[in-house]
This record gives C-alpha cells, structure tokens and sequence, in this order.
C-alpha cells in the first residue's frame, strides 16, 4: 500500500467537518456546546503505510536497498491538524511523518523526534538517516553498544513542519524581479542599501498575499508536536533539535514544561533573546572564526593552500584582493557552518587570490581597448586564463587535490558572480526561504526603524566586511506584528535539558547560547572549545556523542558543564595519520560509510 499522492495531500486545506473527519479515521465528533472541538485532531488514528520511494526527492540505489531492510519499520503517514489552533474551525493542514520503528518493540519507551532548524528546514527524512548510521555502529565500543541500545529505545520520528516539505507548503511569490545589492565597491552605498530594504519589503508583501502565512509558525509547530506526542501514545516528548529547532523545542517545553522527556538542543539559539538578536550576531561570531580557527588553519598547511605561513599575511592577501573579487568571496559565508568545508574554505581565499592576479593583468592588458569592448575583452582574456589553469593544473602548486579543489572555487567566485560583474546581471525572481521568512517574522516582533537598521548594518560592515551582506537580508522589517507570544524562558527553569555548543559556531553564536544556560539551573552543557561545526551531535567522537546518547537513554551527565576537545580538521588529521595510529577503535564498522550518513543526517541544518 502507498500514501496518496503528496501534491494532493499537502496542499490541502479544507474545513474540518465530521464528514471529512470519517474519512481520515478520526473520532470525537460529538454535539452539543460542551463539545472539545479539537478532540478530532487528538483522537486520530494515525495510518501508517509504506513510504513513497521518492518522497525524499531523488536518492542513491544503495539509500534504497536500506530501506528494503527496514521493511515495515519505516512508514510514512499524514495527521491533520488544525490551520488555527485556536479556531479550528478555519480548517485543517497536512503534517507529514515518517517513522522508523523500534528494532526491539518490548524495550520501546517512546518515541524520538528531530529537527533541523531553519526556519525552514524539512525533517522528515532526518530520523531515517540518523537510523542508518547508527545502524552501523560497532558493537564492541562502548559508543556504538550504546546507539545500537538507542535504536532498540526508541521509534526515530521524522516531520516535515506545517509551511515545509511535504507539509502544507507557505509560498510567497511575486512577478516582479529581486534588485541586485553586494554589487558596489562601497557596501554602504545608499543604492545598495536602498535595493536591500526593496527586497525585504517585496518578499514581505509576497508573503502577505498567502492566506497560510499567518498560521505558519513556531507556537503552531510546538503545538502540532503536541499533537503528534498525543497520536503516538507518549506520555512526554523526547527530542533532538538543531539551530532552529532549539529555538522551537525551547518553546515546546515552554508551553508544556510537564510533557518534556529527553530534549536535545544543539546549536543554540536562545529562546531567552529576541530572535533577531541572533542575525545581527552573525557577522561578528563568522569573523572570530575565520580569524581565530580558519586562518591559523591556511597558515599551518601552507604546502597545500599555497597561502603562505602566517594567518596575518593570509588576511592581507585577502585585504589587497579587488573589490569585486573580495564581494565575490561573499561564498565563504556558506562553508563556515560545517567543518568538513575547512578546505573547501581555504581554497576559496587561495582561488581568490588567484583570480585576482588574472583579473589585474587581464586589465592591464586591456587598457588600450575601447570602453564599450573592454569588459567583454577582459572577460574573453580571464576564461583564455581560466581554461590554460584547467589544462596544465597550475591553480596552486601543490598536490593535485588542492589544485582540483580551487579550480573549483576559482569556477565558483567567476560564474558566481556575474564575471565579477562584467557580464550583464540575469534578473532573478524570488525563490526560497518562504520558510525561514515566514516563521522569523511570525514569532517575534522586529525593530522597524529603518535608520536604525543602517546603523547597525554600518557597524557589521566595519567590525566584519566579509560578512556583513547577511545583514542585507532582513524582511521581518516589513511584516506586521506577531499574533503569538513565546512562552517565558522561566517556564523552562526546572528541566534537565541538554544544550551542545561549540565556540565558534557560525549560525547560531556560542554567546547566546551561554546567556540562555546562565537562565537554566537544571540544564546541562556540552561545550566543544576552538570548534566552529554547525550541528555538533552526532560528532563521531567519545566524549560529544558518549555524553549526548547517555543522555538521550535516560542518564544525567554529572557536571553542570562538559568540555570536549575539538576534532582535527581534515589537513590536521592527515597530517596526525602520517605520524601514527590516531588510537581506539571505531564506534562504527565502516566509519567512512557512517560519515556519509551522518553528513547526509545534518545536510539540511547547514545552508
């Protein structure tokens, strides 16, 4: 048996009537006033069946035949909830879940839901990877006798958020075109920043225009969660949540601090703040790692990078780089949320570099043409450049691993942008981030002042140049004023939840994250010192995952706060391997298999 088709069922929205009610098996459609009129959505019967081989989207054969294994422990199924939970009346959303069920069902104690922040983010096939790479743990190490003991614990849940994935979807679309901003020498040009706040203004009314918009967010989620615990027979709700999702399991046990089991939060955004605090945080938290963890790591591999031997001469290399190609590098916001991007990272700076040796002689070479030839003619002489780098794989002289990995990120800082902005600019309608959009602005009320906002954006633009374009991002400034409220922070006080939080996390900032654990006296932390990983748990170490799985079956860590060492980045790591064995056995039988899964497990957290 498979579900109906998704576009039939996650788009729908019709009003809730015991007629309608009798076909998704639901109960509870009583007279009279006394009536609870969300008792149909409690009583529910949820029908799993099996999943959808595409609901995923396109996926590996070997995915696949996993799935096979499962047989009927993985299923898929769909429970309505209501549009607006406090009048259910205006109709019903799709949810979207999958589950893996309990490899040992008598040792079952409940069930495990994940999310992978955003806003925005699709989990629903979040439980389903993490099943399969602890499925492959090595039960002769402590670590992996443990997530081996955790599959047996719990059914492994996975949900698309109502306004995500194959949920009821939020879109906001418009005609008109996005107008360019990060194009300018001066990034406080008031072009720039006028273009910018024509962006937040157009996605905002876009939005608004959507009559889902205003039921899409964080207070709905936490109470579809409930939901979900209630269909499911759980008496409390264990979790793991992400970026986002700490921000949205923080409300959950807010709301119901006596129906918390195991709660997870990893990468903290603090509930305790406004949630645009974490925004204008970003570009500062980004500096400290390129500068503290980033830099240092281009200078210690200079034989690889090319870079030179000193983190000081490395950000001078970039300081003297043309003003297009140092926007270009614009890209080295998006690898500074996992780890394993550290040399994708580096090899941008170092094809930077590069491009811009090409690009000032290609100028210089072009001179004597006219004006109206003379950008396509630098352009024509860069690809001849490009083209002769590819064929004689000279980017940098180092191994050919390096040299492939720039002549990447050359390609990517040169088409990317536009040819540097040579080319003619393709005009570009809204896609994406409906989600994040929608959910940021729900929640939480956003300061209006616009002048205020270019001050601050003047203050990410002097304290982090390379960074500060996040800040032209910001559409909450247009939207009308939250209709819900977040619980206080103080509901959560008496709850043993874990936070893990590195030092450097480039999306959601350790400062937060510690201002919010000061607030809870029963919270315990992991904390990882010199790390910048986005999304620790799982980490693929024995102290991080260890501490978290002991957690997640039922143990208290001891200490208030537990500090674990940094894993070797991968120059680092290499480097160790030539020096000798790193040391115990895997907690995984096939640790290169297990890595895959787990960076699948973690694809949606990072952007």
């Amino acid at each position: 048996m498979h579900l109906p088709r998704r576009s039939a069922l996650r788009t729908a929205i019709r009003p809730l009537a015991c007629g309608a009610l009798a076909v998704a098996a639901l109960t509870g459609c009583g007279g009279g006033d006394d009536a609870d009129p969300l008792a149909p959505y409690r009583t529910q019967t949820v029908n799993w069946a099996t999943c959808e081989p595409t609901i995923l989207g396109a996926d590996t054969d070997k995915l696949r035949q996993a799935w096979k294994r499962l047989g009927d422990r993985l299923q898929c199924a769909y429970l309505r909830a209501p549009m607006d939970w406090n009048a259910p009346d205006k109709g019903d959303v799709a949810v979207s879940l999958m589950r893996v069920a309990s490899a040992q069902p008598q040792l079952r104690q409940g069930s495990l839901l994940t999310n992978p922040g955003g806003p925005g983010g699709d989990g629903l096939g979040n439980a389903l990877s993490l099943y399969f790479a602890y499925a492959g743990s090595n039960p002769d190490t402590a670590l992996g006798k443990l997530q081996l003991q955790l599959l047996d614990t719990y059914d492994f849940i996975g949900f698309s958020p109502r306004g995500m994935g194959d949920s009821t979807s939020v879109v906001c679309t418009g005609n008109a075109f996005m107008r360019p901003t990060g194009h300018t020498q001066d990034p406080l040009d008031p072009v720039n920043l006028d273009n910018a706040l024509y962006n937040g203004k157009y996605v905002a009314d876009a939005c608004a225009k959507n009559p889902v918009t205003p039921h899409i967010h964080t207070e709905a989620t936490a109470r579809d969660m409930d939901l979900i615990r209630t269909v499911l027979g759980d008496e409390r709700l264990n979790y793991i949540g992400y970026s986002y999702g700490t921000w949205l399991g923080a409300w959950y046990a807010g709301l119901y601090p006596e129906r918390v089991g195991r709660m997870v939060l990893d990468s903290v955004w603090p509930l305790s703040d406004a949630m645009e605090t974490r925004l204008f945080d970003l570009p500062r938290a980004r500096q400290a790692a390129h500068t503290n963890v980033l830099l240092p790591y281009a200078a210690r591999h200079d034989g690889y990078f090319g870079l030179g031997t000193s983190a000081a001469g490395v950000q001078a290399r970039i300081d003297r780089l043309d003003w297009r190609i140092r926007n270009a590098l614009g890209l080295l916001g998006g690898a500074i949320y996992d780890r394993s991007d550290s040399d994708r990272y580096v090899a941008t700076i170092k094809a930077g570099t590069w491009l811009d040796a090409v690009f000032r002689a290609a100028q210089t070479a072009q001179s004597g043409v006219p004006e109206a030839q003379r950008n396509e003619a630098i352009v024509q002489a860069v690809e001849q450049a490009i083209e002769q780098a590819v064929e004689n794989k000279d980017f940098v002289p180092g191994p050919s691993t390096a040299n492939a990995l720039v002549q990447t990120q050359v390609s990517a800082l040169w088409e990317g942008s536009g040819h540097l902005g040579l080319s003619p600019a393709k005009p570009e309608s809204y896609t994406g981030r409906e989600g994040f959009w929608t959910v940021s602005c729900n929640d939480d009320v956003s300061d209006t002042d616009l002048s205020h906002w270019r001050s601050r954006y003047e203050q990410g633009v002097l304290s982090a140049p390379l960074f500060a374009g996040v800040l032209l991002d910001d559409v909450c400034m247009f939207w009308s004023r939250p209709s819900v409220q977040k619980p206080a922070i103080e509901r959560l006080q008496e709850l043993p939840i874990l936070l893990i939080q590195d030092e450097y996390d480039g999306a959601t900032p350790a400062p937060g994250a510690m201002r919010m654990f000061a607030l809870l006296p029963r919270a315990q932390l992991i904390y990882v010192p010199g790390e910048y990983h986005h999304g620790l748990f799982p980490y693929m170490d024995d102290c991080v995952d260890l501490a978290a799985t002991r957690y997640l079956l039922g143990e208290s860590l001891g200490e208030r706060q537990t500090d674990c060492p940094a894993l070797p980045l991968q120059q680092d790591a290499q480097a160790l391997q030539k020096a000798g064995p790193l040391g115990a056995a895997s907690a995984y039988l096939d640790p290169q298999e297990a890595e895959r899964l787990i960076r699948r497990y973690k694809r949606s957290i990072h952007p």
